[in-house]
């Protein structure tokens, strides 16, 4: 039982320290959509509002 503890319990670990990293990378992809959705609807023949209920309604 003592080893399989151990071995659970170093796994658990090492996948920790990439949390960080998949937050981060979640975050830079969410504001890279924003930025692309931001250019995106400086076209013509889109009001604000449409703007904000196409980013609402999927």
């Amino acid at each position: 039982m003592q080893i399989a503890h151990q071995a659970n319990n170093e796994a658990f670990t090492g996948s920790r320290l990439f949390d960080g990293w998949i937050m981060l990378g979640y975050s830079a992809f969410a504001v890279v959509l924003l930025a692309a959705i931001h250019l995106a609807s400086a076209g013509s023949g889109l009001a604000g509002e449409e703007i904000a209920i196409l980013s609402v309604l999927p």
